[in-house]
């Protein structure tokens, strides 16, 4: 999983330039304090569920939910009276959004885990000046990492050779 939180940071500060802050969600997106610990327009990550079933020789197979949170301030008006350059301004999040999507739907960048497919977007209300949406994705992840380290007793008894004994 760390793999695939890395690989999805990487892709958005490639396809969405726009994006001045991605890192993995611990948080920082609830800190109401003046100073924010991120830079806006953001873009956190989490996995947020995972799903397991057994392969068989120690392997799984996790549908995986990441949790995008994206959120920017929004410093101008977006009123159907407002003039035109500050109603664009305004909704600069959709387009934010669009370019986030463009950048991870279909896309899977390594071979332990599919293509991510947009499964869910919300809107979170906030009081204080940032819009803020959630977008989840969903893939399919496979971990093959306890395989090596569960050999049955009989081929380890195999592997010693008895002429040294």
């Amino acid at each position: 999983m760390k793999q695939l939180l890395e690989d999805i940071q990487q892709r958005l500060l490639a396809e969405a330039p726009k994006l001045k802050y991605v890192d993995e969600d611990w948080g920082q997106l609830s800190y109401y304090e003046p100073h924010h610990p991120v830079q806006y327009p953001a873009a956190v990550i989490n996995v947020s569920k995972v799903v397991w079933q057994n392969m068989g020789k120690h392997v799984q197979q996790g549908d995986v939910s990441i949790a995008l949170q994206i959120a920017d301030i929004k410093l101008t008006n977006s009123s159907g009276k407002a003039p035109a350059t500050q109603r664009n301004q305004a909704f600069n999040i959709f387009d934010l959004l669009t370019h986030v999507h463009m950048a991870l739907h279909g896309w899977a960048g390594n071979r332990h885990y599919g293509p991510l497919v947009r499964t869910n977007t919300q809107r979170i209300k906030r009081d204080d000046g940032i819009i803020h949406y959630e977008v989840v994705y969903s893939c399919s992840l496979i971990d093959n990492a306890a395989e090596t380290t569960h050999e049955r007793k009989e081929d380890v008894e195999a592997k010693i050779d008895i002429s040294k004994i």
